[in-house]
């Protein structure tokens, strides 16, 4: 049999993965898998999917649309406070505080409401300015051509 593939794990990382199990079902010993694994990844299967599940919560948490709960659900774990401890561990900060961390601020979302009503102004400005100086060249020409044509009476 093919030595395992990174892949395997990387694919089915929030399924429940027995590491004997697929060893048994690849045809070699848990530990020629685990020792061979960490050789071509340089950790072992159990924290290469942690990892890949923590590093997915991360952009879930970032994303905002999800509770930790759901949260950790998707990524793999069926108990939220498990889930919790484990980011703690590897992070070094709660899921929660990490999503506050990444949480747009109030005055960010401000400032940006701001200048995005600037730049409406600015534009909105520019195209009346560009308007007006175009009729004005027009009207300016169009008055030129009509002096021309009419003859002084003095």
């Amino acid at each position: 049999s093919e030595m395992c593939k990174e892949t395997d794990f990387s694919e089915h990382y929030n399924e429940q993965i027995n590491i004997d199990d697929y060893a048994k079902q690849n045809f070699v010993s848990t530990s020629w898998l685990i020792r061979n694994f960490r050789l071509y990844t340089g950790i072992t299967p159990k924290q290469f999917i942690m990892k890949k599940r923590i590093y997915n919560a991360e952009m879930l948490l970032q994303n905002q649309h999800y509770s930790i709960n759901e949260i950790a659900r998707i990524v793999g774990y069926d108990n939220p406070l498990y889930f919790s401890r484990i980011f703690q561990k590897t992070k070094g900060i709660s899921p929660s505080e990490y999503e506050k961390m990444h949480k747009p601020k109030s005055r960010d979302v401000l400032f940006s409401a701001f200048c995005n009503f600037c730049l409406f102004i600015f534009s909105f400005w520019h195209e009346i300015r560009s308007f007006s100086f175009y009729n004005g060249i027009v009207n300016r020409k169009e008055m030129n051509f009509h002096e021309k044509q009419i003859p002084q009476l003095y």
